[in-house]
């Protein structure tokens, strides 16, 4: 009878517990081995209780310093765990009988990409039927739900339109994922390079590895140096432990550098050795590491034109522009709009309560298509986030748009466009040369809208590409 109170007990009111609490739970014994998990951590994580039993903790939490062999046999026994806060928080409430806070760095395998969050926690001790366990609480700082999301949403790339040119960049994304040579994605902000970027590596024989990206305008160029290569402990001040870099992340897999025409002359130098020799040594090391990645480059500049500044490396520039891939602005293949509106409305329609992918009405899309997007497809979602946010998930009309697309784009001067005007060929090359290119001022000129310029280029692109037939 005693014996079925205490299953009670542990069953019911030691669960109801741990469920009540709002941030993830794990219970360890003093193997470290998972005896219990809650309510949150089974919907973040996709598995049940029973599923994760007898697992080690850093495996369940997708660790990427988890042992790659069965059963995370190794987990909490790698050189890279001895100074893992995880660890050691539960290692202090088992053996010391006392509870322990902190905040511990987490890497993780979010389905094949490289995630770093930050994790509060607290480990306390916990007697149960003569056996000391650990009762750890995790707090993700940057939210429980984005780990949800990395973890259960498939990371598949995405490039969205019917355009020639859009038809153009899905084909040399499948001829350059069939071969390993490094990729250099020239664009605006906001095209969506990464996306191609991704979608280079999902379709490469190394999509089962990792692809890791690096915003390498995002740190202090001394900091980027640590993340790229690693560092060892003492190596610096903070280097409390050793590192490994988004390098050695990504052995075997693909490493992808954003804004790559943002790093200094003296990390160029580096980086242009590990192109050439597959090596490299962490930062306060003597030891060269070698590894197999594959390396994708990103810009927003003209990288030719750094060259010729003299901030780029000639020899680096060749280096990664062996397969160069240019992605369009948003403006030059405004043909897609509908597509890609109907495409965020989609995807982001269950974050406003939606059910159905909401309809983007017809007046609604030539507004849009009316509009110059400085920012690109990524202003162009945001625009569809904002409306369906408007439009709680329903259909987006014009009055749920952004106030400066509803006031119609204004132009600031005459010439106003004139409705009924024809172009010609003639015209349309003076006011391109006047403006020096500039399509928008040259729309002006011509006393047309840019929809309209945009639509004559493209047939006079598709007339001449045909011989006039």
């Amino acid at each position: 009878m005693e014996a079925d109170l205490d299953h009670l007990c542990h069953a019911g009111f030691v669960r109801a517990v741990l469920d009540a609490i709002p941030c993830g739970v794990i219970v360890v014994d003093g193997d470290r081995r998972v005896r219990q998990i809650n309510n949150v951590l089974e919907r973040v994580l996709g598995v049940t209780n029973q599923e994760v039993l007898g697992r080690r903790g850093g495996e369940i939490l997708h660790c990427i310093h988890a042992a790659r062999g069965q059963d995370g046999q190794d987990c909490g026994l790698t050189d890279d765990c001895r100074d893992c806060e995880a660890r050691k928080a539960a290692m202090t409430a088992l053996s010391e009988n006392r509870t322990y806070r902190t905040k511990a760095p987490l890497q993780i395998d979010a389905g094949g990409k490289i995630q770093e969050l930050l994790l509060l926690l607290s480990a306390a001790p916990l007697e149960f039927r003569g056996e000391r366990l650990a009762v750890v609480i995790l707090e993700n700082i940057t939210g429980l739900e984005a780990l949800q999301r990395s973890l259960q949403t498939s990371a598949r790339a995405t490039i969205v339109g019917e355009h020639p040119r859009m038809r153009e960049l899905r084909d040399l994304i499948r001829e350059a994922a069939q071969f390993p040579m490094p990729v250099l994605i020239e664009g605006e902000s906001g095209t969506g390079k990464e996306l191609v970027a991704n979608a280079v590596h999902e379709a490469s024989r190394r999509a089962a590895r990792h692809f890791v990206p690096v915003n390498c305008a995002a740190l202090p160029q001394g900091l980027l140096e640590s993340e790229l290569f690693g560092h060892v402990k003492g190596a610096f001040t903070h280097a409390i432990r050793d590192k490994k870099g988004r390098f050695e992340l990504a052995d075997g897999g693909t490493i992808f550098l954003d804004e790559i025409g943002e790093m200094d002359l003296s990390l160029q130098t580096r980086l242009l050795r590990v192109l050439q020799e597959g090596a490299f040594e962490r930062v306060g090391d003597t030891r060269t590491v070698r590894v197999d990645v594959r390396v994708i480059s990103a810009t927003n500049k003209k990288l030719k034109d750094e060259v010729a500044a003299g901030r780029f490396r000639l020899d680096l520039y060749y280096r990664l522009c062996v397969v160069p891939i240019v992605v369009p602005p948003l403006r030059e293949h405004i043909e897609d709009i509908p597509m890609l509106a109907a495409h965020f409305a989609g995807k982001l329609a269950p974050g406003f309560g939606g059910g159905d992918p909401p309809a983007v009405s017809a007046a609604t899309l030539e507004i849009l298509r009316r509009h110059h997007w400085p920012g690109n497809v990524r202003e162009l979602q945001n625009v569809i986030q904002f409306s369906l946010m408007k439009s709680r998930g329903r259909a987006v009309l014009p009055g749920h748009l952004p106030a400066y697309l509803n006031e119609g784009d204004r132009e600031v001067g005459p010439p106003r466009p004139q409705a009924g005007r024809k172009l010609n060929a003639q015209a349309v090359a003076k006011a391109l040369e006047e403006t020096q290119g500039n399509k928008r001022d040259a729309a002006r000129l011509l006393g047309v809208s840019r929809a309209t310029l945009y639509r004559f280029l493209e047939l006079s692109r598709r007339h001449s590409s045909t011989g006039g037939s």
